[in-house]
């Protein structure tokens, strides 16, 4: 659906909820239409970009967590949960998958042998870097025809809109 055509199935919407019920207020009703719309197609987007380089959404996140914490690229697994907001059980079976795609190595920690630390491969950097490139051309992409000042604004309303996302 284009651009306008878009405008005018939300304009319509609203218009019909009005004639239909005009105890409802529609324009909150709208807007969460709107950002479900601008969502997906920034989780499009980000997924399109991914996918060129083999990686799910999950197995960039887990890679890019490793990665932004700097050389040597390595972390105790559970340091990666207080990063990743996801259950122990999730983590390994992220964490298998990326090591059977030699992506990651587990290894236990030379100081603490009961700790297990999971480190970057060499393959594994080499692709979150080429698909962290691509991810970030992505997001930029999207975020192209706002000026800086209204991507400030963006980010001012998203931040008071998110803890309530995060309940």
């Amino acid at each position: 659906m284009k651009n306008r055509e878009l405008i005018s199935t939300i304009s319509n919407f609203k218009n019909a909820w009005i004639k239909e019920r005009p105890d409802l207020d529609p324009a909150a009703v709208a807007t969460d239409l709107r950002m479900q719309l601008v969502a997906r197609h920034f989780v499009d987007s980000s997924n399109s970009a991914l996918a060129d380089f083999d990686l799910e959404w999950w197995e960039y996140d887990m890679l890019s967590a490793l990665r932004r914490i700097g050389k040597p690229y390595i972390c105790a697994v559970n340091s990666i949960s207080a990063i990743l907001p996801i259950t122990s059980g999730a983590l390994t079976h992220r964490l298998n998958r990326l090591v059977e795609r030699e992506l990651v190595t587990r290894q236990n920690d030379d100081d603490d042998r009961r700790r297990v630390m999971v480190k970057l491969t060499g393959k594994g950097l080499r692709l979150v870097n080429r698909a962290a490139t691509a991810r970030f051309q992505a997001a930029e992409n999207t975020v192209a025809s706002l000026s800086g000042s209204e991507r400030a604004d963006l980010d001012r309303i998203l931040n008071k809109l998110l803890p309530v996302a995060i309940e």
